[in-house]
Order: C-alpha cells, then structure tokens, then sequence
C-alpha cells in the first residue's frame, strides 16, 4: 500500500482561529484525493492510502499534483506543508515523526518521495536527493495528465484477441471450469498475451495469483511461497472461520521458512507437509477474497515445461483443488506438452504460433523512428524467427548505437536472431548499466528485495543516477520492472562469455563481500542462503574480502578447508555450540598440516571466537594473541582489523576497558586504510561499548554519530537503528527523555519504512519505558502488555506499574521476570540480538565475575525494592550481601542505583540503623559520582547527576543528608 501525507503546519492553531475555514480546506485536500480513489484513515484526516497497484500509483501522482496546487494558492493562509510520498507503514505515527523528523524546513512547500523505486516516482516526477528523502523539483505534466503507456514488445494484438474470445466463456461462467493449458515455443509472449487477455476481461483491480518458474538450485516450493500475497494474507480474518484461520496460522511459519532458505533444496518431509496445509488455506483465502460473480479469482502459473518435477505434482494436486471449486480458473503456460500429473482434469489446451514476418514487420513499422527498406525489413523479419523480442532488440541496438532515437537519412537497423540480439544489444551498454544489470542479476535469489538494493546503490553515488539507470535497463527490455527489478531473460541473467565484463568475477567478489558482511551486522532472514553462497564462490573471490569469505583454501588451493572453516565459522555466529564443536576437530586436524601465517592466523582466530562464546577469557586471549601476529605477518589487512577488534572484546570481557579502548581505535584505523567500512562500523561499536562501559557519554555520542554517518555511506539502514537504539539508550540514562523518545522514535521511523520487523518490538519496549519516566506510566503498562513477554519487558512493566503506585503488579511482573530472566551463555562477537535490549550493550560493555547479567542484577534489587515498599523489607538482601562482589560494584553501570533501592527501603523500616542507612546511602552517592566523572563534558555530566528520575531522587537525599 502506498500513502500519501499531508503536512500543514500549525494546523491546531488555525483550526482554533478560524475553524470554518481549517474544516473547508481540510475538505478541498480530501475532494482532490478521494477524486483519485485515495482513502483517508479515521484517525489522521491527512493521511490517505493508495493499493499498490500501477494505475492508482498513476493517481496518487495526480492526487499529489492537485494537493500540491491547491495548497499553493492557500499559502497566503498558512505557515507552510510539505507533501510526502512513500510505503506505508504499519504505525501511521511512526511514520508522520519520520517524515516531520526528515524534513529540515517546514515551510519547504514541497511535494517529497520517501524512495522513487518503490512508487515509480520517476515515473510522473523530477526528483533531486535532499537527505534521506528526494524532493520533487518538476511535474511531467505528460505522464500526470495521461498514464504512462510502454510499448510492450511481446503483446501481439491478433493472439490476444484470440485469447480473449477462447477465456470468456470461462471467466464469465457459461463454460464449466476447466484448465487452460497455453503452448508454444519460447519466447513468443504466450505469458504476456494470456495475461493481457485476462487483464482485459477482468475488473480494474484485479488480482491474480501467479506462480512463476523456478531456477536451477532454488527450493522447489519457492515458487509457491513467493507467490502469496502477504497484504491478502493479513485479511485472513475478514474471509476464512475460526477453524481455517488457526490452520492458516498455525503453519505460517513454514511459509516463512521457505522464504528465509530459498537455495535450500532439502526440506524435512514435515516442514513439506506444513507448508502444504498453509498453501491450500491460502489458496482458499486468495479465492474468497478476490473472486465475484462476474469473475473468478485467476491461478496463474508460467513456464510449467521448466518447473522440477516435484514442483509439477505439487502444482497438479493444487489445481485439482482449484478445479473443484467455482470460484477459480487455472491457467498454465508452457513450451512442453500437458504433463502428466494434469491429465486426469479436464483442459483445453490452446497452442499459439510464432509470430509471423507480416506481425514482425507491421511491429517494426509501428516502433521504429525512421522508415525502413522493404527489403532490410523482410531481412529483420526473418532473423527474428517468429520472436518479435529479436526485433525490438535489433532497433534497440540500432537507437544505443547513435546514441539518439533519431536515425541518420537511409541508415537501416541491425538485423540479429533470437540468441544474438539481446547479447549485441547490451555490449552497446554504456559501463555503468552493464555493472548496474549485473549486481541485479547476481543479487536475484540471496536475499530480500530491500537488501537487494541495498547492493545496487552500495557502489553508486547518487541514488538518483542509479534509478535513472534503471529506468533505462526498463525501457531497454532488460528488466521487466523498476521495483521488483526481475530480469527479462531468465536464462540471460548470468551473461555468457563472450557478453561479461572482465569485471564480472569482480562484482562476484563484491557480492560475497557484501552477503557476509550483512551477516554479522544485525541478521536477516537469507543468511543460510548467503553462506551457501559464498562457499559456492570456491576460489573464484581473494582473500582479502572479510573474515569468513576468507577462509581455506580461496587463497590459494592449500591450506584449511573451505567448507569446514566457513561451518565452524557459520556455527559460531550463530550460536549453535554443538554444531561447532562437532566441527572444530576436524578444522584442528586439517589446521596442523599448514605451513603459512595467514591461514592458522585465521585458524586461530576462529579457536578466540569459540574460546570467547565459551567465557574461557584465559584461553581466547592466547589464541588471539597469536592470531594477530600471524595475521599480521601475513599481512592480511582486513583480518588484522577484525582480530584487534576480537582483542578488544576480550580487554571487556575481562573489565581492561582502556586496553579494549586502544584495540578498538587499532581496528578502525586499519579498517579505515583498508576502505572496509563495515569492519570500521564495528570497530566503532566496539569503541562505543568501551566508552559506555567507562561512563563516558559524552565521548560515546561522538561514536554513535560516527558510526551513524558510516551506515548512511553505505545504505545500511540495520546499522542506523543500531545507532539511534544506542543513543536513545545514553540519552535515557542521562535522563533527556524528550531526545530518547525522538531517537528511538527514529529507528522505530526506520523500521516501519524499510520493513525490519526483527527490530520493532525492542524499540517499542524502550519508547514504552520512556513513556513511564516521562510522565505517562499507565500508557506504558498497556502499552508493554501489548507486546510478547521478556525477562526484560517485565522489568519495564513493573517499573511503570510502580510509578503509577500499583506495588502489586509491579511485583508480580518483577516474580515472572525472574523466572525468565537468563544467564547469557552465549556471546559472538560479530551477533547482535534483538531479543534484550540489554544484551545489545550492557552484556558486552560490562564483565561481572559471577557471569550474572546487568538485567539479572537489576530484577533482583527491584524485587527486593517493592518488597521494602511494602515495609516487608526482611524478603531484601542485607548491606553487606549486596557489597559481597566488590568487582561487580566497580563495573556495573547501576550499582548506585541498586544502593539507593536499598537505602529507600532502609528508610522505610523504621528499625533501620542510621548508621547503615548513611553507609548505604554514601555508597549510592559515591558511585554517582563515580560514573559522571567519566564524562569530558560538563552537559553530560550534570544531566546525568540532575535529570536522571533516579539520581535526582538520590541527589536530593544527599543534600537532606548534607553529603552535597
């Protein structure tokens, strides 16, 4: 769904002064709107919603168009708008702070696209990049006064007709349901003009549930999972029973698998079975949802000649299930005759002829820019072998050969076949779109759309020149859509060699480079598909990409095993204990037999991660050392980074935080001359946890901005939100609630644009908890018990049931914290979890000798806490049992915290000594200080001392106490 936001400043104020007037415009804004099928939400009478289709894209453009004039002759009355286009979000508020936040000047009065690819904005706009947003600096009035109609190559206007005569029947219900089984050579639009003559017979917003072909080494069932609709799937509710919808649920997951491993080819005969039921509950719904009286919901399937057989029976059982209900029409195409597993259902099967050289010929008049010759065009006609695709090519090559539409007086347009016309045609590329079409076709089937582009926009400086190239590769015929950015010619996507760039292993390498350094950074979905990627690449990518593509024997055919290394490495990262160490024996063994540096460097480093997972600091740290001086030795640059920064974590890990301090600066400095930017983004999250762990907010900010503009350099939005996480966290600690909320605020803006789920739920949970100390706990309780239970939500939810005076519930969420709250076990050093916001920073800035995490530590205090409250405070720890760990009171952030706890439930018991109250209180005080003192800056320091809820309480007591 695509939304439109309008943004009128100081709305309120006008609506007060002049209430007709607000109501009169507000009612102008949605005539211009609902005039274009535009729908406002009934919370926000500004926000308007679009279905992502293609024509309401086209009147969202004009919606847009007439807002933007209307306003315009309005500005006289206001104080400026601006206009902002974009996907939208789950969270309407989330996404009005993002767009208010992004927008530098109210009073811009300016239409904004949040990212032209995923509206076609460059479609019906002139943009020009502004920040993280693109500003509209022209209307192509052409594009918004009619639609933007492409001449689409592969329809023949005779076939489709014929099409349309053969559907009718069926799709108006005066035939019995049967399968359409369309035949024919390939590449003679069988696809395009059965889809085409459907789209014709069908309603304006149709949907058809399409299952494109596999690919050689994709999960067979891909196929089908990528073909649900998920916006249809969250209208579940709306058209299955109660029963239909928990069977649907109950094995969404799944689906999800399926997507998450799209290279996997071997699924567990359970997982096949689940799937299996989801898809026929989804099946069920897309029918109920789309089909009417007048027309049937539409299975589309493409290529069936080309699916694996496994795919072919799963597809037959499927239709049969269409077939028997009336409220589907199948239809398959294909190269090949009916299969066998469809021969029991009653079909048609329509055969359609290659296009004849009278078609091509009438096409090539009809397309070119100049007039051709009979006889070159009889020429063009007969290489194109009934393809008209070869003829568009071969005009196409002659239009990027003058390098203009406009052809020189009688020159005539290349004539090429089938096979030659779409390989001449992109050796006339210029360099740019041809590395531009490879990173699309290489980043097909690793990973997510959204990581896809990612990729595409990595290398190129203006995101701007990157969507005009891809228009271009559009227009071209080269993709056949700017937003989904699939690739015409499946069989073309990996160009043959005589058409690739000597460039292309290196965009190999890039790609590699970049699947695995996403890995480590916050993981997504597709990381089992991106290390059987990498391991795939053999010797084909250097070694001096990052740490794991690096491993074995890519350097040089000797040394340790690829896909050991690359296992053990794999097992490491993601926390699988067993799984590494089944494997490192057999690395050990293959690891004696070497004889270079740079490999048993990389040996060893691999032992300190699996020696730091363990907490074994004594042994991790021997094999690190040695890791680095082979490294070193070898001078494998990016690796030595990588292996400072490991030094660094196990400086931490042992609370040596100025040593971890000095690794850290070692590894971004490296990682800095080596032009490795995600290595330098965790050689400052590593700099960030160090300074933290001294208290030095005002040092740790600098990093966070740092490491923030090193993301935006590289389009990591994983890593923004990292980033805006962390400083919502120091500026909560500093007590600056107003900031924290915007900063999480921001990632939380992030998320819900990009689609980063993984994240949400976690910043969710820490705007909830600033909610509390801001003044609105009770909103803070319902919202936190709205979201899945954590040790760590808990602890929030019974934060806030205690400032809205609810010691009851408070204490019994603190009980069920402690029974969730977990020792952490396991620590990576390139995994960022989501799961405890706590972990993100606290577990790797902070070491305690008892392996008890900072939340462990806090639940018990705060138990102990409410019960003093309840003047029952016989259940708390005494003075001295709190003080049993004197290297944990040095380390934890939160010492002076659990010491004030303790000396507000003293003052409750009026059986307290005074003497013990001044101590514990002294104690509290001191570590106050302690931990301001690390800051380099007065600001920080005194918000942490003044603002802080906690600390003020605790500076207050100090003074009533004359200790201030």
């Amino acid at each position: 769904m695509i939304c439109l936001l309008v943004s009128i400043y100081f709305l309120r104020q006008i609506r007060v002064a002049d209430p007709a007037y607000a109501d009169g415009l507000l009612k102008k804004i949605q005539s211009c709107v609902r005039g274009d099928n535009g729908s406002p939400t009934e919370d926000d009478p500004l926000f308007f919603s679009f279905p992502d289709r293609q024509n309401s894209l086209f009147m969202l453009a004009q919606a847009s168009y007439r807002v933007y004039e209307l306003l315009r002759e309005e500005r006289e009355n206001l104080n400026g708008f601006n206009i902002v286009i974009g996907k939208a979000p789950v969270q309407r508020n989330a996404f009005r702070f993002f767009c208010e936040s992004a927008i530098k000047t109210p009073s811009d009065e300016r239409v904004w696209v949040i990212d032209p690819a995923d509206v076609r904005a460059f479609e019906y706009f002139q943009l020009e990049q502004a920040g993280s947003l693109f500003r509209v600096t022209g209307i192509k009035k052409e594009s918004i006064l009619s639609p933007d109609i492409t001449l689409d190559f592969w329809i023949r206007n005779g076939v489709c007709a014929i099409l349309e005569g053969i559907l009718e029947p069926y799709v108006s219900g005066s035939t019995t349901a049967a399968l359409l089984f369309i035949t024919g050579e390939r590449h003679i639009g069988k696809k395009e003009n059965a889809l085409k003559a459907v789209c014709n017979l069908g309603p304006e917003d149709l949907r058809i549930l399409t299952i494109r072909k596999s690919f050689p080494g994709e999960n067979p069932m891909l196929p089908l999972a990528t073909s649900v609709d998920p916006a249809i799937l969250a209208s579940a509710e709306d058209f299955l029973d109660v029963a239909e919808v928990a069977e649907l649920r109950g094995n969404e997951n799944a689906w999800r698998f399926i997507l998450a491993n799209p290279l996997r080819k071997e699924v567990s005969e359970a997982a096949r079975k689940s799937f299996r039921k989801f898809y026929d509950s989804y099946v069920l719904l897309f029918g109920r949802s789309v089909a009417t009286r007048s027309f049937p919901a539409v299975l589309f399937c493409e290529d069936v000649a080309e699916f694996p057989e496994i795919l072919v029976e799963e597809l037959g059982r499927i239709i049969g299930r269409c077939l028997a209900s009336d409220a589907f029409l199948p239809i398959c195409t294909s190269s090949g005759g009916l299969p066998s597993a469809f021969s029991g259902f009653s079909s048609r099967v329509i055969e359609v002829d290659p296009a004849t050289a009278e078609e091509i010929s009438a096409y090539i008049g009809q397309a070119s820019d100049s007039v051709i010759a009979p006889g070159h065009l009889r020429t063009m006609a007969e290489a194109a072998r009934g393809r008209i695709y070869a003829a568009q090519f071969s005009l196409l090559c002659g239009r990027l050969r003058r390098g203009s539409d406009v052809a020189a007086e009688g020159e005539e347009p290349p004539a090429f076949g089938p096979e030659d016309a779409p390989v001449k045609a992109f050796g006339l590329l210029d360099e740019s779109s041809r590395a531009l079409f490879y990173r699309i076709s290489l980043s097909r089937t690793c990973v997510d759309l959204k990581t896809r582009k990612e990729f595409i926009y990595a290398k190129n400086p203006s995101r701007g020149e990157t969507f005009i190239l891809i228009q271009q590769l559009y227009q071209c015929g080269f993709i056949g859509s700017t937003r989904k950015l699939d690739v015409v010619f499946p069989e073309f996507e990996f160009l043959p060699d005589h058409a690739r760039e000597e460039s292309a292993a290196a965009l190999e390498a890039e790609y590699a480079e970049f699947l695995m350094s996403r890995l480590p950074a916050i993981p997504f979905a597709f990381s089992s598909t991106a290390f059987d990627y990498v391991e795939g690449l053999g010797r084909k990518i250097s070694p001096a990409l990052r740490f794991a593509a690096s491993l074995g024997d890519i350097r040089s055919g000797s040394g340790v095993g690829n896909s050991t290394s690359l296992r053990v490495y794999e097992a490491l990262f993601r926390g699988n204990r067993e799984g590494a160490k089944l494997a490192l024996p057999v690395l050990d063994e293959e690891a004696s037999r070497i004889a270079g540096n740079g490999d048993e460097g990389i040996a060893e480093l691999i032992r300190a991660i699996d020696s730091y997972a363990d907490r074994d600091m004594e042994r991790a740290l021997a094999h690190a050392k040695s890791a680095l001086l082979r490294l070193q030795s070898a001078d494998f640059s990016e690796l030595y980074a990588f292996a400072n920064r490991v030094m660094g974590l196990i400086m931490l890990a042992t609370g040596h935080r100025n040593e971890a301090l000095e690794y850290a600066e070692i590894a971004i400095q490296l990682s800095e001359k080596a032009d490795d930017r995600f290595e330098q983004l965790y050689g400052i999250l590593f700099e960030v946890y160090a300074l933290y762990g001294s208290g030095n907010y005002s040092k740790a900010f600098r990093s966070v901005e740092k490491g923030r503009s090193v993301a935006l350099s590289v389009v990591s939005k994983e890593w923004e939100i990292l980033f805006d996480f962390l400083e919502g966290r120091f500026l909560f600690d500093l007590g600056d609630y107003p900031e924290a909320r915007a900063a999480l605020s921001s990632g939380l803006g992030i998320c819900e644009e990009y689609g980063l789920p993984s994240f949400h739920d976690e910043l969710a949970a820490w705007l909830c908890r600033v909610d509390a100390f801001e003044g609105t706990a009770p909103y803070s309780v319902a919202a936190l018990t709205a979201l899945p239970e954590t040790a760590e939500r808990l602890f929030f939810r019974a934060e806030a049931l205690y400032l809205s005076q609810d010691l009851e519930g408070a204490l019994s969420c603190v009980e069920r914290a402690k029974t969730l709250v977990n020792v952490p076990r396991y620590y990576s050093p390139e995994f960022i979890g989501w799961a405890d916001g706590f972990d993100i920073l606290e577990n790797r800035a902070i070491s305690f000798a008892d392996e008890r995490s900072c939340l462990a530590r806090l639940v018990d205090a705060f138990q102990d806490f409410l019960l003093g409250q309840k003047n029952d405070s016989s259940m708390g720890r005494s003075e001295n049992e709190l003080a049993v760990d004197s290297r944990a009171s040095e380390l934890d952030p939160y010492n002076h915290l659990r010491y004030l706890w303790r000396y507000l439930v003293l003052m409750k018991d009026p059986g307290s000594d005074s003497v013990d109250r001044m101590t514990i209180l002294s104690k509290a005080f001191k570590y106050m200080q302690q931990r301001a003192s690390g800051n380099d800056a007065i600001k920080e320091k005194n918000d942490f001392i003044y603002r802080n809820y906690w600390n003020l309480q605790l500076v207050q007591a100090a003074r009533g106490n004359k200790l201030l």
